[in-house]
């Protein structure tokens, strides 16, 4: 009964994607292949082409001239005829250098040599042959062309020597994305913690849509799309000296790349050859060589007792290893090994420093111990009446809703909350309190804390060439990478905005993993038709713990709690994490979990040569498994506005003010006011079971496409191609992937059939993937329905199907001037967090705990949680004469999900103006539709009226927001959905001049104008920066993009080299390379968390947060006081701050009912998006290296000293400035982007 179409895309899902037959489908791309060969060849990621046309010196294309194109470094052979055109083409040639020999009988040979062929890029070299006797051989210097004459595609080859001669901030090869036009990215940090990394955003697209690539295999993590590690994995990344070259493609390449729509970035390893080749090498960095932070110097400065060791931050260093390549046999097996070993002791990178703290005056003296029962010993009742003495004159600000509301300290602090004493009195490892205090000294902003944290690690590479003979090569790549990591200072991985920094004391331990290995087979079928297959396993994995010090642990300060676990399940022994605005955080980060991916995949790809064709196909299928385990979720976080708040930390909307216990119908007392002394839960508090939550996710992805560029005549080639997508969703192997839809609450969602208590609410809403397990969690409750797939979504689309359309034309007979241009579709491959925060904490394996100010009024340090019951799944329900409800809080993925589409297009002309210095100039534009987003808050209440009643209520008032929502039941800020609602828009100018090398130098400066624009600059890198319901008003610059960038790259061999005697050795091998960046600051958004009250949206800003409010008559350019930055910094630091507060106001009262008091809430500020600029960078990294030939073990052995000088003038740059207007710290500046000078 199934049309042929859905016969066969029900096949390919069950059987291909499903699993059940992998093998079988490489199978049927295999064939389709040998089907299609007739019809199809150039490069791939991890090969080049060599092609033109061969003349007489008529200028008459002469056909079958033998050519003969030889690899100088391993003597491999190919060879190829000119076809009836006189054009002749060698595909999927391995990068290196060649000599190429033209035969002709009757004319006479030529051998051009010095040709290098680089990844995934094409050489055009012409050549015209004279009459004469074919053993007359003349020998000539290629001229290849400088300019791309054959693709559309914009991108940048980057060789081995200019890899190894750049100072890159940790010897991490990433960095050099943000080297060409069109890509955007922050300074490297020559401080980064291990090997660093560079997330680089690139032409209007986010910094988590690129693709890596090593030795033609996609790298990329499951988890962020990040090039940096942190809590997910990132990917493998070897030292530069293993490196051959590296290709940065980032717009519009062929139909051969894909996965993600922004940069394409392929990294080739090196092979051996016919020689032997090695090196020794030591890299070191020593304290002593280094600047000090800025921020640093000035806390020094303020309280030199915080510094017992001096301003300097400790950062010390020392990277080792060699490489070694060369013949197993000659011209047939060839080796590369290499080693890198490196130890780091780092005081200055997040993990061992933070600066920007504001110590509360907490009095220095003996904090004593109070039990579990609330009894203070001697020494903590005088610590109870200090610390009421030290905060009875600083106001509570309950729900952020107002300073002095509520219960206020007592100046004998007997109203202080017994779990706040415990809090206080836990100590550090060391000795000292957890939470620090600034004693009488009032709160001390700028406070700075340096304790090193410690990185080794250890990577290998083996490489293997066989050539198995003349048509058959096999090569084999092996990497593996292991990386320790102890830890002084964990924030909330992955939380946007961030918490506030973390004092010392809750230490931990990581251990990264990278293992790759590829296998591939290339086989010359005949002199037109090449084939390449090959097959992968991909394993990143991390290892996240914390270790705090037992007085730390939960049931230190909690009762009831079984020891070794968290307050809420899993084996985090912390309890929840406080995180006091504006000031600080404590009690550990979000960090312990396990993540263990491994992707095996294969592949296939045809290379042919037909008349003026040149066709390429192929596919891939490629199968993911990703064993999840986590805790760090089940200690919880919890939010204070004011340090009183927390000192009194009891619930609210409860009536009048009293202590806990005196009320037996208020067990837990209450604060008097309408909201709870804790701000807000955020989206990091999870209930789960002992061993935390457990996942084995499983995902499968496939490609396949056709190329073809089309030689239309000499002047013009057009870059015709079409891939299609299979980019797969999560399904989870124990059924662990519960969703809560929206169509499914919608049937049980109106105050007359839900339900106004537990006993008798509805389950309807959650719905359990196919292969949930009963036997696990029991029969599903009545009202709970499967989705009949194992993935948590709409199947996944069958049709994404991507035309691209480019072409290189040469309007004027000379070779030194290309205009090139294209259009084409990108797919997207939504990051594995999007979909991961969406079912990871799903009941029944997880219960979700978040709550904002509008619903978590019941919360206080004693019970700051929901009541939970892992194994059930939680009941909607809501009761109307109470104004309470169930305030369900549940990431989930959106029922229709689509793959996410880009629309990129170009046109830039190429000219070379000089000998080998080209001038690329041009637009790059792109739109990006149905973009993946997460945390995307769905159940905002609207504003009733008399005239427009909600669910039957007429008022609007901060507490029955959740009796005005669309889902009954939801929490306001409960229902956070993953979606692809997203949008971008980019357009740009971009230019680079370049110069090849000659004369000791290389060059290139590159510039990019750029206007991006985007949805998803709320938490998160999300929606909801203002209403999330209306994603238009969200739309403004993307936050990840500067308007203005320049960067330049540049190695000159400094003169010297043919110096004669002492003058030789002393002067003669100096080279000087170097990197320079100048950028204007990012674009910024001004909010304000105590906006959207009356939708129940404030104060939970790891959600959604509101744009602040303008004053009258101020405009975007009052926002920004005068000056420059280092006169504004705020704070502690001096000056006014970065903002002008006189330019804001406080966000007017919506929803009044002037009969009805105490009705109304802030609405939403009208301040826009991205109407502010950062602090800009202007930043020299450079090298100084001298080569001396000492021969000894060979005559050209060399010996190299070099010095990298990161930040060479120690220009103080500045990180964006707090930009909540609720919190003290707004408009200042406490932290640098950019490292002081380090010297390598």
């Amino acid at each position: 009964g199934m049309n042929t179409r859905e016969t066969t895309a029900a096949w390919f899902e069950e059987e291909c994607m499903g699993g059940k037959s992998f093998l079988g489908c490489l199978f049927v791309i295999a064939c389709l292949n040998v089907g299609w060969s007739p019809r199809l060849a150039a490069q791939t990621a991890t090969t080049g082409e060599l092609t033109g046309t061969v003349s007489d010196s008529t200028g008459a294309l002469i056909p079958g001239v033998e050519i003969t194109a030889t690899n100088t470094e391993t003597a491999l052979e190919r060879v190829v005829t000119t076809n009836e055109n006189g054009f002749y083409r060698f595909a999927l040639l391995p990068p290196g250098g060649y000599k190429v020999k033209f035969s002709l009988v009757g004319f006479k040979s030529v051998e051009a040599a010095g040709i290098r062929i680089a990844a995934t890029e094409s050489v055009v070299l012409n050549r015209s042959l004279e009459v004469g006797a074919q053993a007359e051989q003349v020998t000539v210097e290629a001229a290849v062309e400088t300019l791309q004459t054959t693709t559309s595609t914009v991108g940048t080859v980057v060789p081995a020597n200019t890899i190894t001669a750049l100072a890159l901030p940790t010897r991490n090869y990433t960095g050099l994305l943000s080297m060409s036009a069109g890509a955007v990215a922050n300074v490297g940090n020559a401080m980064g913690f291990g090997k660093g990394g560079a997330d680089v955003a690139v032409n209007g697209l986010l910094n988590s849509q690129n693709t890596f690539a090593m030795d033609g295999v996609a790298i990329n993590g499951a988890g962020s799309g990040s090039a940096v590690q942190g809590f997910y994995v990132s990917f493998a990344i070897p030292n530069p000296d293993m490196l051959q070259e590296f290709k940065i493609q980032t717009s519009l390449y062929d139909a051969g790349y894909g996965r993600n729509p922004g940069a394409n970035m392929n990294v080739v390893t090196r092979s051996g050859t016919n020689d032997f080749h090695g090196t020794a090498f030591e890299f070191f960095r020593n304290t002593a060589l280094n600047a000090s932070d800025f921020f640093r110097n000035r806390s020094c400065g303020l309280n030199p007792a915080s510094c017992p060791g001096g301003a300097k931050q400790i950062f010390n260093q020392n990277q080792f290893g060699g490489q070694l390549g060369g013949p197993v046999k000659k011209d047939k097996f060839f080796f590369f090994a290499a080693y890198q070993q490196t130890w780091q002791k780092n005081g200055a990178a997040d993990q061992g420093f933070r600066s920007g703290i504001t110590s509360p005056p907490i009095p220095n003296m003996d904090r004593g111990r109070t039990s579990l029962a609330g009894v203070n010993d001697p020494a903590a009742a005088a610590f109870q009446r200090a610390l009421g003495a030290a905060f009875c004159r600083q106001p509570t600000n309950p729900g952020a809703d107002g300073a002095g509301q509520g219960m206020q300290v007592t100046c004998d602090g007997s109203n202080i909350n017994p779990y706040a004493m415990r809090f206080l009195q836990a100590r550090n490892a060391d000795g000292n309190y957890h939470i620090p205090g600034s004693g009488t000294l009032g709160f001390v902003p700028g406070v700075t804390y340096t304790i090193p944290a410690y990185d080794r690690e250890y990577q290998g590479m083996l490489n293997l060439d066989y050539v198995i003979n003349p048509r058959h090569t096999l090569v084999s790549r092996f990497f593996k990478s292991v990386e320790l990591q102890d830890i002084n200072f964990f924030g909330n991985a992955g939380a946007n905005p961030p918490p506030p920094p973390p004092v010392p004391g809750t230490s931990g331990n990581t251990v990264y993993g990278y293992q790759n290995a590829v296998l591939k087979l290339t086989s010359i079928l005949s002199n037109r038709l090449v084939n390449e297959v090959r097959g992968w396993a991909i394993r990143p994995t991390s290892d996240q713990t914390q270790n705090p010090n037992p007085t730390q642990y939960a049931d230190k300060i909690y009762p009831n709690v079984t020891p070794g676990h968290g307050l809420v399940g899993g084996t985090t022994p912390l309890p929840p994490q406080l995180q006091f605005q504006g000031q600080f955080s404590a009690f550990g980060g979000t960090n312990d979990v396990i993540h263990h991916q491994t992707t095996l995949g294969v592949g296939d790809q045809l290379s042919f040569t037909q008349g003026k064709h040149s066709l390429r196909f192929g596919g891939e299928l490629e199968a993911i498994r990703w064993v999840w385990v986590g805790s760090w979720l089940s200690h919880g976080v919890m939010a204070f506005q004011t340090f009183s708040d927390f000192l009194i930390g009891l619930p609210g909307a409860c009536g009048t003010p009293v202590l806990p216990g005196v009320d037996p119908a208020r067990p837990l007392g209450c604060n008097g006011s309408n909201f709870s002394n804790v701000l807000n839960t955020t989206n990091f508090t999870v209930a789960s079971p002992p061993a935390g939550l457990v996942h084995g996710y499983r995902m499968r992805n496939g490609n396949w496409f056709v190329q073809d560029d089309f030689r239309f005549n000499n002047r013009l080639t057009l870059n015709l191609g079409l891939r299609w997508e299979y980019d797969g969703r999560l399904s989870d192997k124990y059924g662990n992937l519960v969703a809560l839809w929206p169509s499914a609450m919608a049937k049980v969602n109106s105050p007359d059939i839900l339900g106004n208590s537990p006993a008798t609410g509805s389950y309807a809403g959650w719905v359990v993937p196919s292969n949930y397990s009963t036997n696990t969690w029991g029969p599903l409750p009545p009202g709970i329905i499967s989705s009949g797939r194992k993935i948590g979504t709409s199947p996944v689309p069958l049709h994404n199907f991507a035309p691209r359309l480019g072409f290189a034309w040469q309007p004027l007979a000379s070779n030194r001037f290309v205009m090139r241009g294209g259009f084409g579709f990108f797919y997207d491959r939504v990051p594995g967090n999007t979909e991961v925060h969406a079912v990871e904490e799903s009941p029944p394996y997880g219960f979700k705990l978040d709550q904002g100010a509008s619903s978590n009024q019941f919360s206080s340090l004693a019970k700051p949680f929901q009541d939970y019951r892992i194994g059930q799944f939680p009941i909607r329900w809501v009761n109307f004469q109470t104004g309470l409800g169930s305030d369900i809080t549940e990431p989930t993925l959106a029922e229709k999900f689509l793959t996410p589409l880009v629309y990129s297009w170009n046109l830039n002309l190429q000219y070379e103006f000089m000998p080998r210095w080209v001038l690329e100039f041009g637009y790059v534009g792109s739109h990006g539709t149905h973009l993946g987003q997460w945390l995307h808050t769905l159940n905002v209440p609207g504003l009733a009226s008399p005239a427009n009643p909600i669910n039957g209520v007429t008022t609007n008032t901060v507490v029955n927001a959740r009796l005005r929502a669309p889902y009954l039941g939801i929490s306001p800020t409960g229902l956070q959905i993953a979606d692809t609602n997203g949008d971008s828009k980019f357009n740009s100018f971009q230019a680079t001049v370049r110069k090849q090398l000659s004369y000791g130098l290389t060059f290139q400066a590159a510039y990019t104008f750029s206007r991006a624009f985007t949805t998803q600059n709320g938490p998160a890198t999300g929606p909801n920066l203002g209403n999330p319901l209306d994603l238009r008003q969200q739309y403004g610059p993307n936050a990840q993009y500067r308007p203005h960038r320049v960067i330049t790259n540049y190695s000159w061999d400094i003169p010297g080299r043919n110096l004669r005697g002492i003058a030789g050795k002393v002067l003669g091998g100096w080279t000087l390379a170097g990197v320079t960046t100048i950028q204007t600051g990012q674009w910024m958004s001004i909010t304000d968390t105590r906006g959207g009250a009356v939708y129940g949206m404030s104060s939970a800003a790891a959600v959604v947060t509101s744009r602040a409010q303008m004053a009258s008559g101020a405009t975007y350019k009052d926002i920004i006081t005068p000056g420059p930055v280092s006169n504004r910094l705020g704070g502690a630091s001096g000056g006014p701050g970065y903002f002008n507060r006189a330019a804001l106001t406080t966000i007017p009262i919506v929803g009044v009912d002037p009969n009805v008091p105490g009705t109304g809430g802030t609405g939403w500020g009208n301040s826009g998006v991205g109407i502010i600029l950062g602090p800009g960078q202007a930043n020299f990294d450079a090298t100084l290296s001298k080569m001396t030939r000492v021969g000894g073990i060979h005559e050209n052995a060399n010996v190299q000293f070099r010095a990298e000088f990161f930040n060479v003038f120690n220009h103080p740059q500045f990180s964006n400035p707090a930009n909540n207007l609720a919190n003290a710290n707004f408009g200042q500046i406490t932290s640098s982007s950019v490292n002081p000078r380090l010297i390598q």
